[in-house]
C-alpha cells in the first residue's frame, strides 16, 4: 500500500469514528426525550388533555428550523427529522393511556 494511501484510509477511519460517536449521542439524546415525553404524556392523561397539539407541533418545527439554519441545516431535513421525533413521542404519550402511572422525577 503506498504510503497517501494510507493517509487517506487514517483520514476516513477516524472521521468514521467520529460519526459512530455523535450517532451514540444522539441515541442517547432521543432517549433523554423520550423519557420526558413519557412524563408528559402521563400528566396528559392524569389531567385529560389531549395528547396531539397541532398549534404545539407547528411551533417546535418552526422554532427548531430556525435554529438549524444557523448550522446550515435544511428546513426540509429539519423538519422531516421532527416529524418523525414528534410521531414516536406521540406514541409513547399514547401509551401511558392505559397505564396508571406516575412521572419519574430526575
Amino acid at each position: 500500500m503506498k504510503m497517501w494511501q494510507k493517509s487517506w484510509r487514517e483520514k476516513l477511519k477516524k472521521l468514521r469514528n467520529k460519526i459512530n460517536q455523535i450517532d451514540f449521542k444522539i441515541i442517547n439524546l432521543l432517549g433523554a426525550r423520550m423519557e420526558v415525553c413519557r412524563n408528559i404524556g402521563i400528566i396528559k392523561t392524569q389531567n385529560n388533555l389531549p395528547i396531539y397539539v397541532p398549534k404545539r407541533e407547528l411551533e417546535v418545527i418552526k422554532n427548531r428550523q430556525q435554529n438549524a439554519g444557523k448550522k446550515d441545516l435544511s428546513d426540509r431535513f429539519i423538519k422531516i427529522i421532527f416529524r418523525l421525533i414528534m410521531t414516536e413521542s406521540k406514541k409513547i404519550q399514547k401509551n401511558n393511556l392505559n397505564k396508571n402511572t406516575k412521572p419519574k422525577e430526575k
